[in-house]
Formats: structure tokens, sequence, C-alpha cells
């Protein structure tokens, strides 16, 4: 069981208008709960102009568990993130993670 919850922006970048792309990291511990969320930075200022609300979607996570001809494992987590907003916008990406 679980005592405690740690939460952490793992990506930032900008994104275009429909546009999908992955996110991974690997070499991680594969008995922790993971959760995620994207937020993106509306009302931050670019060029003397705010940006408006973008809508962002995470659309898939999945993990990955690589085996190596010598039977050494690495574990990976995998996020597809989406903007399915009208304008290029700011993004983070957020990971819960359980201690255990």
């Amino acid at each position: 069981m679980s005592n405690e919850v740690n939460i952490s922006v793992v990506s930032t970048a900008s994104a275009d208008p429909n546009v999908e792309w992955f996110i991974w990291r690997a070499g991680i511990q594969p008995q922790k709960a993971r959760f995620f969320t994207v937020v993106s930075y509306a009302g931050l200022i670019i060029r003397g102009e705010p940006l408006g609300p973008i809508d962002f979607e995470i659309t898939r996570v999945w993990s990955t568990e690589w085996v190596s001809a010598q039977g050494d494992t690495t574990h990976q987590w995998n996020v597809n993130v989406r903007n399915v907003g009208n304008e290029s916008g700011l993004y983070a990406l957020v990971m819960a993670e359980t201690d255990n």
C-alpha cells in the first residue's frame, strides 16, 4: 500500500494545432502506479499577447518492457498527447507516481 504520491512535471514544450506526439521515459521501476495529466499555459503572455485556452488531450498511456538478448529488462512508460485546439500552445505533462 502506498503512503504518498510524488508529483512532477516530466515534460514541457510547445505544440501546433492537431499535432499528436508521444513522450516516454525508460529505466523506471515497474511496480509503481503512475497517473498523468496535461496542462496548458493559458494566460502566458507572448509578444505582448496573452495565450488563450488551448485544448490538449492525453490519448493513450501504456507501459513497455524491453528484454535484451541476455535477458535483461528495461521498463518504460509512454504517453500520447494531442493538441486538439486551433492554436499553437505551450503545455506541461504532469505525472503523479506512488512511492512503492
